[in-house]
């Protein structure tokens, strides 16, 4: 009996044993056999949902490729083109640095990570990116051209045609070398070295669509509006679906006060590409533009949705309810862009704007003082610290301030007109009728002429005073300035013949 039990017993270890063994080979099996096969449909799945745009869903395929195999090197890779395409380039760049980690000498993976630092304004980091795929392989011109591209958007012109050479050296038949460095050119105002390097695009592929919108865009900085719009349709009957020959189209009919047209040719590009936030951004501009604001809100939301940290949508979507006076809604959203993009001055002057807006005046200089540091040379913070400044009786540090703005461009009715009211507070009305004058000859305004009238009656030179009064009574058509008129009848009864 003892010896029964015993066999039972090592028979059941055996049978344990020999469970876990096939258990293990079953394991090996299913991964060698079915993981790889499972790894390939989601693979595959991710691409497809790549090229058909469906970012979200192919970043979904590409994480469950990574659980299969967490050193799959193109599932990082393609995940984080997918991430690049939602705006979130941050988690691109980590999975870009896991390839790398993965593959070190993967030259797709320093390209687009060195496009992500450029997006960033990493710009150091982008050209150390550029610079190891170069020594990867420098025989493909295609990444002097990313090089390039980095350095357009920098505006190192000089630097980015250089690199556009070295492609156009490496590869005579690269179409994209001549392109972009037709575009520099283009940038550059030297329209004629633009034409002939698209003309060259063209010899070598006489179906390249993109070498037309340069050609157009030729024609629509020489307000040939026409032949611009000839040679968008020429590439658009190469590409029907070419959505910024639809947006090119939109810009020429806006320069020629075809609004309706324009909004009509920009939700064809919508309709090409209902995940392009540009051009929602520039549908929501004509509307803006018009005063349509409800339409505009709508299609500057549509924009931030596509990318949440798309700072244009954002502090547009500010500027509707600064229109509106709803300044505190206004605040958050120029606050939001701000996150999004913190060298954004306008968002930051607008902000300032608002808090002015709701008496929070130490607000709106911090925000104007930002602006000063992130740009010196824009006047909009001088004029706005010398309307507070005014405002408070303050005037040696308004007149400071505008001094400066009048400094900066002297030929700024704003600041003119600023500066004006302080010298014209102040009594100075010798000055005051200087710069209202200087304004005057930038740009007719009923107020000023007011202005200059007043400033001549307090200084009893009573025909000069009724001829800008009259002047600025003729031009208030809708009696905005009540207090003109009746400075011109006090005149009247001081010297009824003048």
């Amino acid at each position: 009996m003892e010896q029964v039990k015993a066999s039972t017993k090592k028979n059941s270890a055996i049978l344990a044993i020999v469970t876990i063994v096939v258990v293990l080979l079953l394991v090996i099996l299913v991964k060698e056999k079915y993981l790889p096969k499972l790894e390939c449909k989601y693979i595959d799945r991710g691409n497809n949902n790549f090229s058909n745009e469906r970012y979200r869903l192919a970043v979904i395929d590409y994480t469950i490729v990574l659980v299969i195999n967490p050193n799959c090197a193109s599932a990082y890779l393609n995940r984080g083109l997918s991430f690049a395409q939602l705006g979130d380039t941050q988690r691109a760049i980590a999975d870009y640095n896991k390839v790398l980690e993965i593959e070190p000498n993967n030259k797709m993976a320093y390209l687009h990570r060195g496009n992500a630092y450029s997006k960033l304004g990493e710009f150091d980091l982008a050209t150390a990116d550029f610079d190891a795929a170069v020594n990867l392989e420098t025989s493909d011109s295609d990444t002097y051209i990313w090089k390039g591209l980095s350095y357009q958007s920098q505006k190192l012109y000089n630097l980015a045609i250089d690199e556009f050479n070295r492609a156009i050296q490496v590869d005579p038949m690269n179409k994209l070398g001549y392109l972009n460095r037709g575009n520099v050119f283009y940038d550059l105002g030297e329209m004629d070295l633009a034409l002939s390097d698209y003309e060259q695009v063209l010899r070598i592929d006489p179906l390249y669509a993109g070498a037309y919108i340069g050609i157009g865009n030729i024609f629509l900085a020489r307000e040939q509006y026409h032949l611009a719009l000839l040679e968008y349709d020429k590439a658009l009957a190469i590409d029907p679906g070419f959505k910024d020959a639809y947006l090119a189209r939109g810009v020429v009919f806006g320069l020629m006060g075809q609004s309706e047209e324009q909004i009509a040719e920009i939700t064809k590009a919508i309709k090409v590409d209902p995940n392009s936030k540009e051009a929602f951004m520039h549908r929501g501009n004509v509307y803006y533009w018009q005063g349509r604001y409800d339409l505009a809100f709508s299609d500057y939301t549509a924009a931030a949705k596509i990318d949440k940290n798309y700072a244009d949508a954002l502090y547009s979507r500010g500027l509707i309810y600064s229109a509106k006076k709803e300044y505190r809604s206004a605040i958050a959203e120029y606050s939001k862009a701000i996150k999004a993009d913190p060298n954004y001055t306008s968002a930051y002057l607008n902000r300032g704007l608002a808090y002015y807006a709701i008496q929070e005046t130490d607000l709106a200089m911090a925000d104007y003082d930002k602006v000063s540091e992130l740009a010196p040379n824009d006047i909009g913070p001088y004029i706005n610290r010398g309307q507070i400044y005014r405002s408070q009786g303050l005037y040696d540090l308004a007149l400071a301030e505008l001094n400066k703005a009048v400094e900066i461009n002297p030929n700024e009715p704003i600041a003119l007109f600023g500066r004006g009211l302080v010298y014209y507070d102040t009594e100075n009305f010798i000055e005051a009728i200087a710069d209202f004058m200087k304004y005057l000859a930038l740009k007719q305004d009923a107020q000023i002429y007011c202005f200059i009238g007043n400033s001549y009656l307090q200084l009893s030179e009573f025909p000069e005073a009724v001829y800008f009064l009259e002047k600025g009574v003729e031009l208030d058509h809708d009696n905005a300035i009540p207090w003109c008129l009746d400075s011109l009848n006090y005149v009247y009864q001081l010297s009824p013949s003048p």
